[in-house]
């Protein structure tokens, strides 16, 4: 049976987090959690409860995680990271499994996108399919395409969040979908109202999702790599933005071109709008019609939903395509860090 170390969790029913759902899903798989690392203390969880073990009040680094896991570290398969995406939190977790050769699986994504570079070696060791496109597995579906040097369009929606809160403001308002996605764990913990809730998804979460899904899947194994400083500034969207962009049935929608033509009728530098230019590629995000364009018209689901639509092209011809959509954000992201545990398991079988 595996054994698994998951940091980041609380024994909270009435309100849980990233990490409860993922040691819950454990949990039900019947693999074994050594104890789980919280932001203050070490708990054994079990079915029957969580037994604390240790309490520590330390802000996290190399040598406190080492001084709160290396009396449980023996036997482990995997170090799980359920932690909000933060690379001060993130990085001693990762460089403490390297350094003892034990796999991380994450589904933070700071780290990665701001430092694919430093940990580009060490990809084989951190799973992170739940970093980008949430249970739909986005990542791997899209390396299998083999995109680096061809020439497509490419077509995402990579925040469920997003997708969610503005498909329901067809029938409801945004306070409404806000209470909404804030009920479904879909809203990022520093969101505080609506207009909050949009931007840190748009502004923060999607400009680390797109890095890693670039670096991942479009760009070549020996090219440098893509950071969310590449973006230009992000200008945020008001109230009365929100609003005209449901008047008007808008929705995010996210465009990668490998050649000298954009498609998406987006203007660059308008609020809401993401804009970056790297390693030969033309990225665009931002709200439009998708009524008015042909490859995004019908094919945005709705709900919690991450979708990716390729178009490949000969010359300025279509000359094919395929795509994939799935569950996004919220608990069943967790899924995607239990692939990825699977999938070293058996490629190099358990410790235990």
């Amino acid at each position: 049976m595996a054994k698994v170390i998951v940091v980041g969790g609380r024994e909270n029913p009435e309100k849980p987090n990233m990490g409860q759902y993922l040691v819950n899903a454990l949990l039900s798989l019947g693999i074994e959690i050594v104890c789980v690392r919280t932001s203050s203390a070490v708990y054994r969880p079990t079915k029957a409860g969580w037994k604390l073990l240790k309490t520590y009040f330390s802000a996290p680094s190399y040598e406190t995680v080492a001084a709160a896991l290396d009396e449980h570290i023996d036997g482990v398969d995997a170090i799980m990271i359920a932690t909000p995406s933060n690379r001060e939190i993130e990085r001693p977790y990762v460089d403490y499994a390297l350094k003892r050769n034990i796999y991380v699986a994450t589904i933070a994504k700071d780290l990665l996108a701001n430092e694919w570079d430093k940990y580009k070696p060490h990809l084989s060791m951190i799973g992170h399919y739940g970093s980008v496109g949430g249970r739909s597995l986005v990542l791997p579906w899209a390396k299998m395409q083999q995109l680096p040097g061809k020439n497509y369009h490419l077509y995402g929606y990579l925040n469920a969040t997003i997708e969610c809160f503005f498909d329901g403001t067809k029938e409801r308002s945004p306070h409404e979908m806000y209470r909404t996605v804030k009920a479904l764990s879909l809203a990022e913990p520093e969101s505080e109202d609506y207009v909050s809730c949009v931007n840190v998804e748009i502004g923060s979460d999607y400009v680390r999702k797109i890095p890693i899904f670039v670096n991942a899947c479009l760009l070549a194994a020996d090219a440098s790599s893509m950071t969310p400083a590449h973006f230009e500034k992000y200008v945020e969207l008001r109230p009365e933005h929100i609003l005209q962009i449901t008047n008007r049935g808008e929705r995010f929608a996210l465009c990668i071109s490998s050649n000298d033509t954009m498609p998406l009728e987006v203007e660059k530098g308008t609020p809401g709008t993401l804009s970056a230019q790297f390693g030969g590629l033309t990225i665009l995000g931002g709200f439009c019609d998708p009524k008015r364009n042909v490859n995004l018209n019908g094919w945005m689901k709705g709900g919690a939903k991450n979708g990716v639509k390729i178009i490949f092209q000969s010359g300025r011809n279509e000359s094919g395509q395929t795509e994939t959509t799935g569950e996004g954000a919220g608990p069943d992201t967790v899924w995607s860090a239990i692939i990825n545990l699977r999938e070293h398991l058996a490629r190099v079988g358990s410790r235990a």
